[in-house]
């Protein structure tokens, strides 16, 4: 059984890359007593985290396929990555249980090119617990040697954006009319909030670089399941399914990323 670890930004990311890894027959485990021996260190067995009552305990989704053991990790922001494939790699390292396959995926900064923004992380990266990790020398492709390495700068390593840019051209080509229905209530709310009853600070996280496009998918994600997030609604609906990713050319290559990333025998379609 191979084994893959993966590190992204946020729990959105992680629905993102468990979705696109659905296809090549990747179930998600549920029941701890089903997990790997060799992730069982990654499990943290105390409550609250840290002492934090209020902070979520950070544990990884677990995948599997037949030949595939994948632990996917939201470092909950960009700043945290390092820190947490670091930590990781300690424990893993102390139980003797080191993956076969390593792999980060970020968002590019509207303020820097993708490439800079991965130069900047393989510089971090250059730590002495880090050492045996070998990285590409540009974003979307593998370092050589073993464990297999590499980045990934959503939304498609050469331009500025996010994920929301990613998940936005999806919903566009899967639920156009709904799509285009969220583009224009959330217009509405930024032209003209007060004939809606807002203050200006109720939308203030509007004015965020990806606040529309955030908003514009959480709409879409709460018509599509009810009061629950978008991270829901891209793991149950059609927000990602195989005809959307076919016409998607940048979605697509996240996805031959992965399957390039982990050896898989053919690629997910």
């Amino acid at each position: 059984m191979q084994r893959a670890y993966i590190v992204v930004e946020g729990p959105h990311d992680v629905e993102f890359v468990a979705r696109l890894l659905k296809p090549a027959g990747f179930d998600r485990i549920k029941l701890i007593e089903q997990l790997d021996p060799e992730w069982q260190p990654l499990v943290p067995r105390k409550f609250p985290h840290a002492g934090d009552l209020l902070m979520r305990v950070p544990v990884p989704i677990f995948l599997r396929n037949q030949t595939h053991s994948v632990a996917l990790h939201s470092a909950v922001g960009i700043a945290n990555i390092t820190r947490m494939l670091e930590e990781s790699w300690i424990v893993l390292a102390a139980h003797n249980a080191r993956p076969d396959h390593v792999g980060v995926l970020l968002d590019a900064d509207a303020g820097e090119l993708p490439s800079d923004r991965h130069s900047k992380l393989r510089q971090e990266f250059a730590r002495p617990h880090l050492a045996d990790l070998h990285w590409p020398a540009e974003p979307g492709r593998i370092g050589p040697g073993t464990p297999r390495c590499g980045t990934f700068v959503l939304p498609d390593n050469h331009s500025a954006g996010s994920l929301e840019d990613l998940l936005v051209e999806a919903s566009q080509t899967t639920y156009p009319g709904l799509h285009d229905s969220a583009v224009a209530f959330v217009e509405r709310v930024v032209a003209d909030p007060l004939s809606l009853g807002l203050i200006p600070n109720d939308i203030k996280p509007l004015g965020k670089p990806a606040g529309k496009l955030k908003a514009t998918l959480a709409s879409v994600a709460n018509v599509l399941r009810p009061g629950r997030s978008i991270a829901v609604a891209i793991q149950d609906c059609r927000w990602l399914d195989a005809a959307a990713i076919r016409r998607l050319s940048r979605i697509s290559a996240v996805q031959t990323f992965l399957t390039d990333l982990l050896g898989l025998p053919t690629a997910p379609n």
